[in-house]
């Protein structure tokens, strides 16, 4: 265990001096789509497509990724008069493992002008964070990854049709040995004199 701990750790040191290769790559989100119908014959549409463009990082260190990008969700209802609905774009991110060497964190960012409406609620997994705490004696540990969850923004649906759009949202995650990963999802919560129903559709994996 001790060769294998020390092992890791001589490993994740050596990630956290290297600099990251230098490269820049938009990735195209593969649109995702449904069409459902409620119980009480509300039809409904939910897109979402956008990219996705890696960055080099801002700290050149093996540890850390960031990157942008531009989201568009779009949602359509017919038919049911709808009492509701709140559309929303939000992303989930993922760390092969945690360096519990400095506390990481992670981090989605779309400037001072976004604007959360709370009011209809649509279920997704609360953010969480990459948790962990200066060691002893600046011994090295290293845990297992975690997927964490953030809405980065939503409205209410004031007709039948519905947009949400972000340009340039910012992620970057520290304290991350290996590969880490980022999904956008949109979700759709309607309320019908009926019914409550919600949806959501996710986007391809993307490796960052």
């Amino acid at each position: 265990m001790r060769t294998v701990f020390a092992g890791s750790a001589l490993a994740a040191a050596a990630c956290m001096i290297a600099p990251t290769a230098a490269h820049a790559e938009v990735v195209g989100l593969v649109p995702a789509a449904t069409t459902y119908t409620t119980d009480d014959g509300a039809a409904i549409e939910l897109h979402l497509e956008g990219a996705w463009n890696k960055m080099d990082t801002a700290n050149l260190t093996g540890t850390s990724r960031e990157g942008q990008g531009d989201f568009r969700a779009w949602a359509r209802v017919h038919g049911a008069t709808v009492k509701g609905a709140q559309l929303q774009i939000g992303v989930l991110f993922g760390c092969f493992a945690n360096l519990n060497m400095i506390a990481p964190s992670a981090q989605v960012q779309v400037g001072p002008q976004l604007s959360v409406e709370p009011s209809f609620p649509i279920p997704i997994v609360p953010r969480g964070s990459f948790g962990a705490s200066v060691q002893a004696g600046g011994s090295v540990q290293i845990s297992p990854g975690t997927i964490n969850a953030t809405a980065v923004s939503q409205r209410s649906l004031e007709a039948l049709f519905g947009e949400v759009r972000v340009r340039g949202v910012h992620l970057n995650i520290d304290s991350c040995l290996g590969p880490a990963t980022v999904q956008v999802y949109a979700s759709l919560g309607t309320a019908t004199q009926l019914v409550t129903d919600s949806a959501t559709v996710y986007s391809q994996r993307i490796f960052i």
